[in-house]
C-alpha cells in the first residue's frame, strides 16, 4: 500500500513540473468591480486604420483636358460645346465647319489666391476649306479653376490669337506667383487687317470673386481693367464717365480715370450677365490707341 501511494505522489509532482514549464508566468486575475463584475478597459487613444485614412487632395495635374468637354468661344463668337477625344474634335464654330485641336501643354498656376493650382490651357479651331484641308482661324486660352474636387472652366477667353486679329505671344506665371502675365500684339484702332497686330500690350491677370461668389478675370497691371480677351474698338462710340466702367460686374471701377471713347457694340458676353453690358474703351493720352475692355450697367 505505501509503495502505491509513493508512485502516485511522484506522478503528481511530475505533472506539476510539466505544467509549470509550459507557463512560467501565470496570467493576472481579471479585474472586477466591487460587485464582482469585470471592469471595462480604458480606450488606448490610438486611432484605428479606418480613422487615419484621409482622402487624397484633388490634383489638377491628374485631369486630362484632351479628353474632356470644353466650352469654346472667342470674344466675338458665343460658346459652343466641344467634346475632345485625344485632343481633337470636329464641329462648327462661327460660320465654319472644321476641327478643334489641343496642342500645347497646360500651365498650372494659382489664379485666385486660394493656395490651389488652377489651369490655363489653349485650344485652336481650323476651318475645313476642302475635304481634309484645314486653315487655322483662332487659338483661345481659357482658365480652369480648382474647386477642391474638379476643374471648372471659366466661360470667357483669357486671351487669343486670330487670323487678321490680335496675336498672343506668351502666357506665363506672373512674377509674384499669383495670376499670369499675358503678352499680346493688338490690331490698332481703325487699322487695316493687312497692317497686322502691331501694338504690344503687356498685362497681368488674376481671378477675383464678386460678393455673390462669381469668378471674374481681372487685369491688375498696368492698371485695373477687364482681364479677359478684348476686342479692339470697332463699332459705334460714345462718351462715358470713368466711374461708369467696371473691371467686372459688381467689382471696382476700371482705370485710368479718363476715357476718350467707349464702343458699345453688342456682343454675346453682354447677354450673359443681367444688367451689364460688355464694352471696349480707349483712354486719353494713349497715342497707340490700345483697346481695353470693361463692363457698364445696362442702359
Amino acid at each position: 500500500m505505501r509503495k502505491t501511494v509513493a508512485i502516485a505522489t511522484a506522478a503528481a509532482a511530475t505533472t506539476m513540473v510539466v505544467a509549470a514549464c509550459g507557463d512560467a508566468t501565470p496570467a493576472p486575475p481579471e479585474e472586477t468591480t466591487a460587485e464582482g463584475k469585470p471592469t471595462e478597459q480604458e480606450p488606448t487613444g490610438e486611432p484605428t486604420a479606418e480613422e487615419t485614412t484621409e482622402a487624397e487632395p484633388f490634383d489638377p495635374r491628374s485631369v486630362d483636358l484632351t479628353n474632356m468637354a470644353w466650352r469654346y468661344a472667342s470674344v466675338g463668337v458665343a460658346p459652343v460645346q466641344v467634346d475632345f477625344s485625344d485632343g481633337e474634335a470636329l464641329g462648327h464654330f462661327d460660320r465654319w465647319d472644321g476641327q478643334f485641336v489641343i496642342e500645347d501643354e497646360p500651365l498650372y498656376v494659382d489664379m485666385d489666391d486660394d493656395g490651389d493650382e488652377d489651369v490655363v490651357a489653349s485650344a485652336s479651331f481650323n476651318a475645313e476649306l476642302q475635304p481634309e484641308t484645314y486653315q487655322w482661324v483662332t487659338t483661345e486660352w481659357f482658365v480652369w479653376l480648382t474647386d477642391g474636387e474638379q476643374l471648372v472652366q471659366m466661360p470667357y477667353p483669357l486671351t487669343s490669337s486670330g487670323d487678321c486679329a490680335s496675336r498672343t505671344e506668351s502666357v506665363q506665371p506672373a512674377g509674384g506667383g499669383l495670376g499670369v502675365d499675358v503678352v499680346q500684339n493688338q490690331v490698332g484702332w481703325q487699322s487695316e487687317c493687312a497692317a497686322g497686330a502691331s501694338i504690344s500690350v503687356d498685362r497681368t491677370v488674376r481671378v477675383e470673386h464678386g460678393n455673390d461668389g462669381e469668378a471674374w478675370l481681372v487685369q491688375t497691371e498696368p492698371f485695373p481693367s477687364w482681364g479677359g480677351d478684348c476686342r479692339p474698338l470697332a463699332g459705334d462710340v460714345s462718351q462715358l464717365e470713368a466711374s461708369d466702367v467696371s473691371v467686372a460686374p459688381g467689382l471696382d471701377a476700371a482705370s485710368p480715370d479718363k476715357r476718350a471713347m467707349v464702343d458699345e457694340s453688342e456682343l454675346w458676353m453682354s447677354e450673359t450677365v443681367d444688367g451689364w453690358d460688355f464694352v471696349t474703351y480707349l483712354h486719353e493720352g494713349d497715342a497707340n490707341f490700345v483697346s481695353y475692355c470693361g463692363w457698364v450697367p445696362s442702359s
